[in-house]
C-alpha cells in the first residue's frame, strides 16, 4: 500500500528514507530501536527523545517535534495569518501506569501569506519529563485547532539511567543550529540555545552539531591532571570506522561538563551511520561511550522522482474519473500545492472502504486502473491512456465483465462492446471511427454516459 505524505522539505524526505534501511541492524535484545519517529494520521511530523541527569532518581527525559506548519490552516488575526495546534503526550510505564501527561497548545504566525503555500513552515518544539530509568511507550498527538487535521506518533522510549559514581554522558542530542546565550527559552541549556534536528539527518559536506553533558568527572586535585579527552568517530551499519576526528583534551571545570561540537561529515556516501562520542578522564583513566544513529543524504541526491515515483503520484492526484463535480471544482480552484495535498488525504480516506485498516483498497484499486489504462489504451504520442475514451470508462468503472471484439468489415469500421453484468448490466460501444488504432466511444447505455442507440449510422 502506498502511503502518501506531505513531505517536509525535498532534501529530508530523501534522507530520512535512510532510517528504513538500518531498523533491522538496530534493534537490541529487548526490540528496542533508538530512532527518530514519524506520525501516522493526517499530519506528518517527527518526534525524537534524549535523556540527561535529572532530579535525584530521575532522568530528564526531552521529547523533541518538528512539524511543517504549512499543513496546518492559517487564520487572519491582527494583520498576520495564524495557525494553532495542540499537542498531546501521554507516557505509560511498563507496567500499564501513566508517569507523564500533559497538553499544550501553540500558535505560529506568518505576515506575508504567500509564505504559506510558497515554502515550508518547520516549527520545532520540545517538553521534559523527569522519570525514573526504564522502558517507556509514548503516544504524541497534534491537532490543527484551525481545522480539522491530526496525526499520532507512537514509540517505546528508553529512559537511561545517569546516576552512579562512574563516568557517564548523556544522550546525544543532535542540533540544527547552536549558540551559546545567557537567556532562557523553551530550548535553551545550560548557557546554549539548542534548536533540536529532530529527524537527525544532515547534508553530506556540511556539519554535524551535537549537545551532550558529561558526569562524573574525578574531582580537581591541586598538582593532579585535571583534564579529560573526547574524541569522535563515525561508523557504518557494519561497524566499520569511517571517519575519525582528533582527539581534544580539555580542562575540567567541575565533576560534570556541557559540551558541544560541530563535527564536519566529508564526503561521505550518504546513509545510516553510528556516530560514537568517548571520553577518558585522564586522573581516574574511566573510559565512557556513548553512540546513536544519524543520517547522511548525499549533496548531490537527486531531486527528481523516479518514473514509477512519478507515476503513482500522478494517479494519486489524478481524481477527475473518481471526483464529483463539485467535488472536482473545490480542488481545481485550490491554489497551493499544500492546500490540493491536504484535500487528496481526506478524499481518499473518505474512499476507504475499510477504514479500521492500514490498507485503502480503492486507492490501490484506483492506481492499478490507472495503470492499466495508461498501459494499454494509449493513443500516440501526448495521449495517455487513461485520456482515452476507453481509458477513461475502465478508470471510472473497472475492468468489463465481458468484451466483444468486432473486426472491421465493408459495411462497418471496427468497435468493442463492453459489458458489465455485475453493475446493472450497462453496455459501453467504442469504435474506432477514424481507422487510427483509437477508440472512441459511441454509445452507453449508462444513464451519466454518451447515449446514442443510432451509432451505427454516423459516418
Amino acid at each position: 500500500m502506498m502511503r502518501f505524505r506531505r513531505v517536509l522539505f525535498v532534501g529530508l524526505s530523501l534522507a530520512f528514507a535512510c532510517i528504513g534501511e538500518v531498523y533491522s541492524q538496530e534493534a537490541d535484545t529487548a526490540g528496542y530501536q533508538d530512532l527518530p519517529m514519524t506520525s501516522s494520521g493526517d499530519l506528518t511530523f517527527f518526534l525524537d527523545t534524549a535523556g540527561f541527569r535529572g532530579p535525584q532518581g530521575h532522568t530528564r527525559e526531552e521529547i523533541y517535534v518538528l512539524i511543517d506548519a504549512g499543513q496546518l490552516k492559517f487564520r487572519r488575526e491582527n494583520k498576520q495569518s495564524v495557525a494553532r495546534l495542540e499537542l498531546s503526550v501521554k507516557v505509560v510505564s511498563e507496567a500499564g501506569e501513566t508517569a507523564a501527561e500533559e497538553t499544550w497548545e501553540r500558535t505560529v504566525s506568518v505576515e506575508d501569506e504567500e509564505d504559506i503555500g510558497s515554502s515550508s513552515l518547520p516549527f520545532n518544539d520540545v517538553i521534559g519529563f523527569d522519570l525514573k530509568p526504564g522502558m517507556y511507550q509514548i503516544s504524541l498527538t497534534i491537532r490543527d485547532l484551525n481545522g480539522k487535521l491530526s496525526g499520532t506518533s507512537e514509540a517505546a522510549i528508553q529512559v537511561h539511567n545517569f546516576e552512579g559514581k562512574n563516568l557517564t554522558t548523556s544522550n546525544i542530542l543532535f542540533a540544527s543550529a547552536l549558540e551559546q546565550t545567557n537567556r532562557e527559552g523553551r530550548f535553551a541549556k545550560r548557557g546554549w540555545n539548542v534548536i533540536p534536528n529532530t529527524t537527525r539527518s544532515y547534508m553530506v559536506g556540511n556539519e554535524i552539531p551535537i549537545y551532550f553533558e558529561v558526569y562524573n568527572l574525578a574531582a580537581v586535585e591541586e598538582g593532579a591532571d585535571n583534564t579529560f579527552i573526547v574524541g569522535y568517530s563515525l561508523t557504518d551499519t557494519s561497524g566499520k570506522v569511517v571517519a575519525s576526528y582528533p582527539p581534544k583534551r580539555l580542562a575540567k571545570p567541575g565533576d560534570s561538563v556541557v559540551k558541544t561540537e560541530q563535527l564536519p561529515i566529508g564526503d561521505l556516501p550518504g546513509g545510516g551511520y553510528d556516530l560514537q562520542v568517548e571520553v577518558l578522564d585522564r586522573r581516574s583513566r574511566e573510559v565512557a561511550r556513548t553512540r546513536r544513529k544519524v543520517f547522511l543524504a548525499p549533496e548531490n541526491m537527486p531531486v527528481e522522482l523516479t518514473e514509477d515515483q512519478k507515476d503513482q503520484l500522478r494517479y494519486y492526484m489524478d481524481i477527475q474519473y473518481v471526483a464529483s463535480s463539485k467535488e472536482r471544482k473545490v480542488y481545481n480552484d485550490l491554489e497551493s500545492q499544500e492546500a490540493k495535498m491536504r484535500f487528496l488525504r481526506n478524499f481518499w480516506k473518505e474512499q476507504d472502504p475499510t477504514a479500521a485498516t492500514p490498507e485503502n483498497e480503492r486507492l490501490i484499486e484506483h492506481m492499478q486502473r490507472m495503470r492499466h489504462a495508461d498501459n494499454n489504451y494509449a493513443a500516440g504520442r501526448g495521449k495517455r491512456g487513461a485520456d482515452t475514451d476507453k481509458g477513461r470508462i475502465y478508470v471510472k468503472y473497472g475492468a468489463p465483465t465481458d468484451i466483444q471484439y468486432n473486426m472491421a468489415s465493408a459495411q462497418e469500421k471496427p468497435f468493442e462492446v463492453w459489458t458489465y453484468e455485475r453493475t446493472g448490466g450497462y453496455r459501453f460501444i467504442f469504435q474506432d471511427r477514424r481507422g487510427a488504432g483509437v477508440f472512441e466511444l459511441v454509445h452507453s447505455t449508462h444513464p451519466k454516459e454518451f447515449y446514442n442507440p443510432q451509432w451505427r449510422m454516423i459516418e
